[in-house]
């Protein structure tokens, strides 16, 4: 029989539990727990072998190291994921947030009448000729693999205005495009009717600003700065605007991005943010 004194194969390192790519205390939590019962199990029924246990008592042993590890993980992985959450500016719970392309900041709108025209849209058959529209536009120049729902619909918290674009109903911003991350890195894009059925600069300028947050998301994970992800985007839709001489459009959205503190000079950008895909310089 080998010593009591071996090593402990339940001696597992504590960042074992602690669901390192995990956003928010919900997946965090349930990461963790996964992580922790796989670990608890390995070193509850290792524990039990090495000093001879029966099968019954090797197996008996693994399955309250299960309990144990579930619970550990859950708790040490939801603490990791809320401060992730809360580094990348997302809800420290559910580890969601959104990311907005705004072509104007707080502007005065009747709430009322936008949600109305949402409901109208939203439920009405022009939204399904515009979502069918929208799809042969990205799915043939963009990876979707990330992307849940592809939409021209408002989605909550967002009404419609009469050019198409949106409206944010919290904050008064006029909205072109907007991406809802979620649980596991998966998003959501709603692209206005506006930006949908508007030439290709203005659907390149907007849907390319919200790819490059999907882009950020999926390539910096845990990393992922919503500023600096922000600052990029913005400057792209100021280029598209500018290398297509629409001079009012660039300035129009340098203005929304000053007024929202994402106007960044470059070199205050990490390098490492600034690389963009083929899929979005093109």
């Amino acid at each position: 029989m080998i010593p009591a004194t071996q090593p402990l194969l339940s001696n597992i390192p504590p960042y074992y539990y602690s669901a390192p790519h995990a956003v928010g205390v919900i997946e965090g939590a349930l990461y963790g727990a996964a992580a922790g019962s796989a670990a608890g199990f390995v070193g509850g029924a290792g524990n039990a072998w090495v000093r001879g246990a029966s099968s019954s008592e090797i197996f008996r042993r693994g399955y309250q190291g299960v309990a144990w590890g579930a619970a550990f993980g859950a708790v040490s992985g939801g603490i990791g994921g809320g401060i992730r959450a809360k580094r990348m500016g997302l809800n420290t719970l559910t580890g969601t947030g959104t990311m907005e392309s705004v072509s104007e900041v707080g502007g005065t709108y009747d709430v009322a009448e936008a949600q109305k025209l949402a409901d109208i849209y939203d439920n009405g058959s022009n939204a399904i000729t515009n979502d069918e529209i929208l799809k042969g536009k990205v799915e043939p120049k963009y990876p979707t693999g990330r992307i849940q729902t592809l939409t021209t619909k408002t989605g909550d918290n967002y009404g419609l205005l009469s050019d198409g674009q949106y409206l944010r109903l919290e904050t008064g911003n006029k909205v072109p495009a907007y991406t809802t991350r979620y649980m596991f890195g998966k998003v959501d894009l709603h692209v206005s009717p506006y930006v949908t059925n508007a030439d290709a600069v203005v659907f390149k300028a907007y849907v390319g600003h919200e790819m490059i947050h999907i882009y950020h998301y999926g390539h910096f994970g845990k990393s992922y700065s919503k500023l600096y992800s922000e600052g990029m985007a913005y400057k792209y839709s100021y280029d598209v605007f500018m290398n297509a001489g629409r001079i009012s459009d660039a300035l129009g959205v340098q203005t929304s991005a000053i007024e929202l503190g994402f106007w960044l000079d470059i070199k205050d950008i990490p390098y490492h943010y600034r690389p963009m895909p083929e899929y979005i310089r093109r």
